[in-house]
């Protein structure tokens, strides 16, 4: 696992990119997810709340083991997720704060799919007021 510090090379980050963007297509096959879904989730702007956007979510939760079957949040995985994405001591600090406010929101789902969305929903939210650079540009 690259340390918080690590500063991992251009090539490496379009690596990631593009794994990003192979689970989203992936994922959007596995539970039917429409355009519009695929695209708001790529754009990280207001997400499409549909049953299959949100599962959609989840199935990427699964795929980068960030979430278990139950819809528990693994905060470490999450924390290697951002560190994959973003070399930036500062960036990285306001991500596992954002991280650590949406995960103590109580969203009241029980749904996994439910649970996956209102985590990256409230992430998106926080990241855009706190001026976190999106993962796509």
């Amino acid at each position: 696992m690259a340390g918080v510090h690590a500063m991992p090379n251009h090539d490496e980050h379009k690596d990631h990119d593009k794994n990003l963007h192979e689970v989203i297509e992936h994922c959007a096959e596995q539970v039917h997810a429409n355009e519009h879904a695929v695209e708001s989730l790529m754009k990280f702007e207001k997400l499409d709340d549909s049953k299959e956007a949100k599962c959609l979510v989840k199935c990427m939760m699964d795929i980068f083991e960030a979430m278990d079957k139950e819809g528990h949040f693994d905060k470490a995985k999450l924390h290697e997720f951002a560190q994959l994405h973003y070399s930036d001591h500062d960036v990285l600090e306001k991500v596992y704060k954002i991280f650590d406010h949406c995960l103590a929101k109580d969203h009241k789902a029980e749904d996994p799919c439910d649970k996956a969305f209102h985590f990256v929903d409230c992430y998106r939210a926080e990241a855009e007021k706190e001026k976190v650079p999106k993962l796509f540009n």
